[in-house]
């Protein structure tokens, strides 16, 4: 399920909006869930206390009262949201401030449906990745479901026969069974690399690359193997 909100103040292109991305919901077989303002003192309001969440905002530039950048700069700063977001503009000079809220996509009015599919399908297609679980056997008896954009490492780790890792996440460090072959099986198409035998990393939290080590955003240093750095260098150069 991905959760959109759109934030236009013409009713035709809010009905505009909702279409495509019905239609894209077909073309990509997801589940979407749409909710529309017509101002953006609205949306930040139904975000406050955390009472909405929304996976995609499309954000109309030119509103009256609080404008588009200003709510995406006040989104950012002060509600903590670091979801996808793309501009609706008739102006595509007014983007130039855009990289200051972590975006540089924006569609121009008047929409049409091949622009539309072009720009948002790879950012659905990241939402969907993002959406996506695993689940684990613990070492220590049960089962956990682990959020793939909460994993930063999986690192192999002597368990007996079934085979062993330990995942490290944002918050946690998990142990649970699982070889390692088979995991990345799971996880290779989902931005996640294995640097070595021993150790698979979420592209998306490697922080820097000297060409020899990789560092994770929590600090971890990790050696890749001779034999893997071009491809991890082709991996990231290919997710920015």
């Amino acid at each position: 399920m991905i959760k959109v909100a759109i934030c236009e103040d013409e009713a035709h292109f809010r009905k505009l909006i909702k279409e495509m991305l019905i239609k894209m919901s077909i073309l990509l077989d997801f589940e979407i869930q749409t909710r529309s303002f017509t101002m953006a003192e609205e949306l930040l309001s139904s975000m406050e206390n955390g009472e909405a969440t929304y996976d995609l905002l499309i954000l109309d530039i030119e509103l009256d009262g609080c404008d588009g950048m200003t709510a995406a700069r006040d989104l950012r700063e002060n509600y903590d949201y670091d979801g996808q977001l793309v501009f609706l503009t008739s102006h595509a000079e007014l983007m130039q401030d855009s990289f200051e809220v972590g975006t540089n996509q924006y569609l121009v009015k008047p929409v049409e449906y091949p622009e539309f599919e072009r720009k948002l399908s790879p950012i659905l297609k990241n939402v969907l990745n993002n959406n996506r679980r695993l689940t684990v056997e613990l070492v220590a008896g049960g089962f956990q479901i682990l959020p793939l954009k909460d994993i930063i490492t999986i690192q192999s780790k002597t368990l007996g026969r079934k085979g062993g890792v330990v995942i490290q996440t944002e918050s946690e460090q998990v142990e649970a069974f699982g070889k390692m072959t088979n995991l990345y099986e799971k996880l290779e198409k989902y931005h996640f690399f294995r640097v070595h035998k021993q150790t698979i990393v979420n592209l998306e939290k490697i922080k820097t690359f000297d060409g020899e080590e990789i560092t994770t955003t929590n600090r971890q240093t990790i050696k890749v193997s001779r034999n893997m750095k071009r491809q991890l260098k082709e991996k990231i150069m290919g997710i920015l």
